[in-house]
């Protein structure tokens, strides 16, 4: 964590910064995940993505614990301390942020069911008495293919864009495809 808040806040703007994560924990996943390696430096890690090596030093530098905290604060503000992550958060069309813990999924869908499972969660965002919608797990985890090293899908690169990861705010109107709902409430002059 350290190191990837030295990567973001090295960047030009919060955009770059959260697209630099993206390559960080796009490939940390990739090693732990398809590869089951955990054998491997910061220092690795950052070379493998292009990205300066001497954001490894964060590593052991206390002092990014403060940005940590201060990102988690802000998340769990939003959906209260009895969750753990991913936490997601958007402004929703009436100026509020929201955000709810997950979604916790077992393999990544394909594009246009990813899609919609996003215009659900924007949609169920806007009802401040939803909580919870849970079931039990079915199966085991299918990380499926193994991603290109340093390539990232060019879906995930735009959501990312789009709503960056973490601190960016995200718009639902600003989603990569507009369900009817988000359609009817784009303001006029914008395309849908």
């Amino acid at each position: 964590m350290r190191v990837m808040e030295s990567v973001r806040a090295a960047a030009d703007t919060p955009e770059a910064g959260n697209a630099d994560v993206f390559k960080l924990y796009w490939e940390a996943g990739s090693r732990i995940h398809h590869d089951r390696n955990r054998d491997f430096s910061a220092t690795q890690l950052l070379e493998s993505v292009r990205l300066d090596t001497s954001h490894a030093s964060a590593f052991d530098d206390a002092s990014w614990d403060d940005a940590i905290r201060t990102g988690m604060d802000a998340g769990l503000a939003l959906v209260g301390n009895d969750v753990g992550t991913p936490i997601i958060a958007i402004d929703r069309p009436d100026g509020e942020r929201a955000g709810y813990f997950g979604p916790v999924i077992s393999k990544v869908p394909p594009k246009d069911q990813g899609l919609a499972m996003w215009d659900g969660l924007v949609a169920m965002m806007e009802v401040d008495s939803f909580f919870e919608l849970k079931r039990t797990r079915s199966g085991g985890l299918d990380f499926g293919d193994r991603p290109g090293t340093a390539s990232t899908p060019q879906h995930l690169t735009e959501v990312s864009t789009i709503c960056g990861l973490r601190t960016t705010r995200c718009s639902p109107q600003r989603s990569l495809r507009r369900s009817p709902l988000q359609s009817r409430r784009a303001p006029a002059g914008r395309a849908a």
